[in-house]
């Protein structure tokens, strides 16, 4: 009778260590409001978190393994679609792409999203990983389209007022002046910006 022993005790350490790390990833993944993954070096899919598949009503077993063009948060637009190919090899290239694009989960709102690939080099600055990353920037943007909007109105309603309209700020420095004020002084908003009224 012959019998082998083999202490193992490190490597299940080391197994029940990884184990924790990755839930630990999972866990830091899963909880965030951005929408988040990782490709290979050829672009496809090999994680994602769940804020990401619940935008699009997905789980990970119908993306993953993917080229990420491929996948329904892109293939609902042809122009959009070839938008995402194009960066995905652009960050292949080792180039860091940012750019918004429209999405349309299957609530069938279009959302804007500000979105990224950034990819991740190896100690020879060969790109190993993609980290593609997304956030939904659609109530922003109609934010900052309204307070334009208001802006403008305000605008037009003062340079159409007869009466000379002066901005200043708390030390006294002309921050705006209507059309009616700059025609009497013959002069221009411009000229006058950032200097103190008197």
């Amino acid at each position: 009778l012959v019998v082998f022993l083999r202490d193992i005790s490190e490597r299940k350490k080391a197994g029940e260590l990884l184990l924790q790390n990755q839930i630990k990833m999972r866990a830091l993944l899963d909880n965030t409001f951005q929408f988040t993954g990782l490709l290979d070096a050829e672009g496809r899919l090999l994680m994602s978190n769940k804020s990401a598949l619940d935008f699009a009503e997905m789980t990970e077993d119908e993306v993953l393994g993917r080229y990420f063009w491929k996948t329904k948060w892109w293939t609902f637009d042809p122009e959009v679609q070839q938008r995402c190919k194009n960066a995905v090899q652009r960050a292949i290239e080792g180039e860091f792409v940012r750019m918004e694009v429209p999405h349309m989960p299957l609530t069938g709102n279009v959302r804007i999203l500000d979105f990224s690939l950034k990819p991740v080099f190896d100690d020879h600055g060969k790109v190993i990983y993609i980290v593609p990353e997304g956030r939904d920037i659609t109530d922003l943007k109609d934010a900052f389209a309204k307070l334009e909007d208001n802006e403008n109105k305000l605008r037009a309603l003062i340079d159409n007022s007869f009466q000379f309209t002066v901005l200043l700020d708390p030390e006294g420095r002309m921050l705006m002046a209507n059309k009616t004020a700059m025609d009497f002084v013959g002069t221009t908003e411009d000229e006058v910006t950032g200097y103190h009224f008197w």
